[in-house]
């Protein structure tokens, strides 16, 4: 993983983090969180300037996807994501999510996405968190079972907006929305 692959996917890692933490806090302890972040930040700057990391950490890290000229796709912990499952998860999920979100006149452009597995209920087998270019995240458990995740849907409140090309590529979640 380039240096620079690497100082994005801390970055958006630590703003993930900070959206969360922040959302739950209160005011203060936001602000507190922020300082911290923005130390971290400072630290991981400085830090950028040494050798790259060794097998061993660079095992340990998240998993990163980037398509050309879409948003980089981040699969955490890296090691625990067999190609196979990632390649599913596009598939099903995060494809189907980005070709939408692109394609929606005046929406901002879609940054990062982030995978975890989901242990929690047996009816979910990842949380899914998107951030988008103004600042805009969601955040979704995406159903499965027998380890295959179910076709990401769209949230539209009416008839979705689906373009030919989208309707093309994902017949099966078409079928869904317009059975």
């Amino acid at each position: 993983m380039s240096m620079k692959t690497a100082t994005k996917l801390a970055l958006t890692l630590m703003a993930t983090a900070l959206l969360v933490a922040c959302a739950e806090a209160p005011a203060d302890t936001a602000s507190e969180i922020a300082t911290l972040v923005a130390a971290e930040l400072e630290a991981g700057a400085a830090a950028s300037d040494t050798p790259a990391a060794s097998a061993t950490e660079e095992a340990a890290s998240p998993t990163a996807t980037e398509a050309a000229g879409g948003p980089e796709v981040v699969f955490v912990p890296g090691g625990l994501f067999e190609a196979a499952e990632r390649e599913l998860f596009m598939q099903r999920i995060g494809n189907p999510f980005i070709d939408y979100h692109a394609e929606l006149a005046g929406h901002p452009r879609l940054l990062t996405i982030t995978v975890r597995h989901y242990s929690e209920d047996p009816a979910f087998i990842y949380t899914v968190e998107a951030i988008f270019e103004t600042g805009v995240y969601t955040g979704w458990l995406a159903p499965g079972s027998g380890g295959t995740p179910d076709w990401w849907l769209p949230d539209c409140m009416g008839p979705c907006p689906l373009n030919d090309a989208f309707r093309s590529a994902y017949p099966e979640i078409v079928g869904t929305l317009e059975p």
